[in-house]
């Protein structure tokens, strides 16, 4: 219970901290990054809000699913998964305007960190509950 209350904080800090800096972007700023995490398209700044609107709605659906359907053990794994879904699209809209503002070259380390551990953790935690 207490990650879901951390996943939907993260979401609004990720919701805030895009509202705070919207005004200063450019009108162009990255939405598609290569593989290797360098910038391959370009758009409008108000895509950035579609990460928000999209982690509002996996919020929605993986907290509805958690507190509808008696799931047990499952709802831990459910709950990281949201969790580490919400850093995901934060960490990209931090990362965004941190390369619209020339701190940052594109996408590092720390995103393939949270892609892979999106992947694998449910796993883990699914075989070991």
């Amino acid at each position: 219970m207490i990650i879901t209350y951390i996943a939907w904080s993260i979401l609004f800090l990720g919701f805030y901290i895009l509202n705070r800096d919207y005004a200063s972007l450019p009108e162009q700023v990255p939405t598609k990054y290569n593989f290797d995490g360098s910038i391959q398209n370009r758009g409008p700044k108000g895509m950035l809000y579609v990460l928000v609107g999209v982690g509002f709605f996996v919020g929605l659906l993986m907290t509805a699913i958690n507190f509808m359907e008696d799931i047990g053990e499952a709802s831990l794994v459910l709950e990281v998964i949201h969790l580490i879904t919400q850093l995901l699209f934060t960490y990209i809209i931090y990362q965004t305007i941190k390369i619209t503002k020339g701190a940052a070259k594109g996408l590092d380390f720390i995103f393939y960190t949270l892609l892979l551990a999106v992947m694998l953790l449910p796993l883990y935690l699914a075989f070991c509950i």
